[in-house]
């Protein structure tokens, strides 16, 4: 009963825009957004905010822009998440068990923790929940993320991204999608 819908902007040579967009017939829902990460990748939260560093110090900075949604950190969690059960069976069927978040592929029949990122909530619909995916160099830090402006009226926000070449505007609600260079 609940339908969802990835958009993706991709603002040349600096950063993307990630929005999913839920609609439907229920009056709210219980949601989970995950982000899963390679186990060599060093993940903190900076309050909802990500950073994911990789071992040669390059970083992806996951900036929650719009979302009611709240994080947690996971590695190899054994807990089943809240939403649903995950069960893990190796080739050969010997090791069924459910895990939690914070698990990837296989190393001698068993799954790897690794971190993961998971937001979780209850929400109204429809709903959209807006963030920005900015990669830095090695060596770069955090305080060069890009500073994307909104203005919200009534379901309609409008978004400022900042580009190389100026601004891009993007008008965003449950059924609108559009760009225009400002």
């Amino acid at each position: 009963d609940v339908r969802w819908v990835r958009r993706i902007v991709f603002v040349k040579n600096a950063y993307w825009i990630l929005q999913d967009v839920l609609t439907g017939i229920p009056e709210s829902v219980a949601v989970e957004q995950n982000f899963q990460f390679e186990p060599e990748i060093a993940v903190e939260l900076q309050g909802c905010d990500i950073r994911a560093r990789a071992g040669n110090g390059a970083m992806l900075c996951l900036q929650v822009l719009d979302s009611p949604l709240v994080p947690e950190l996971h590695m190899g969690d054994k807990t089943p998440h809240k939403t649903g059960a995950t069960a893990y069976k190796t080739y050969a069927g010997q090791y069924d068990f459910e895990v939690g978040r914070g698990w990837v592929g296989r190393r001698r029949n068993a799954p790897i923790p690794a971190p993961a990122v998971t937001y979780t909530g209850r929400v109204r619909l429809p709903v959209v929940f807006t963030l920005a995916l900015v990669p830095l160099a090695p060596g770069a830090d955090a305080t060069g993320l890009p500073a994307i402006r909104c203005e919200k009226s009534g379901d309609l926000t409008r978004w400022h991204l900042p580009s190389p070449s100026g601004c891009i505007i993007l008008d965003t609600s449950a059924d609108r999608f559009e760009t225009t260079n400002a």
